[in-house]
């Protein structure tokens, strides 16, 4: 199994609090699994150094962070994409998330990729479906599109 940590676990393993965070690191590393940042995320971290009050301290602190057994992971034009057909989805069920959250996504796993495909081809089909009045067949779609949302919220709940 592959890691993709985001912001918040990347400053929990750096702070040691939550110690879970910290033990299911360990147990990832230990077990061979990759572990990878997203290059999103690490702006968000070196932002936080230069805006800090402690930047020469945070700015070291994020240097021995990346030297540790992580992989940085450049965001690509396919994960862009995903993102963006992620946040298309998401903005029809009226549960946006917020904008580098939704980038750090759309690198996600292979699996997490084809989950956002599912829920953009049933947020399609749900859009096709309403212009056609057909609204048993809407109302299908958007179930169908849920399904796949809470599929893809399992796999988050997993990280």
């Amino acid at each position: 199994m592959n890691y993709l940590l985001d912001t918040n676990a990347c400053i929990a393993l750096m702070n040691g609090k939550p110690a879970s965070v910290r033990r299911r690191f360990r147990k990832a590393v230990a077990s061979g699994n990759p572990v990878f940042v997203s290059s999103v995320a690490a702006f968000e971290l070196w932002y936080g150094a230069a805006k800090s009050a402690r930047q020469e301290s945070n700015r070291q602190r994020l240097q021995t962070f990346f030297a540790g057994p992580l992989t940085l992971l450049a965001f690509e034009v396919e994960d862009a994409q995903a993102a963006g057909t992620l946040r298309v989805a998401l903005e029809a069920l009226g549960t946006p998330i917020a904008a580098y959250d939704l980038l750090i996504a759309g690198q996600a796993a292979p699996d997490v990729q084809a989950l956002i495909h599912e829920a953009s081809q049933h947020y399609e089909r749900a859009l096709e479906r309403q212009r056609q009045g057909d609204w048993a067949g809407y109302g299908e779609e958007v179930k169908k599109l849920g399904e796949a949302l809470r599929k893809l919220a399992a796999t988050r709940d997993q990280e």
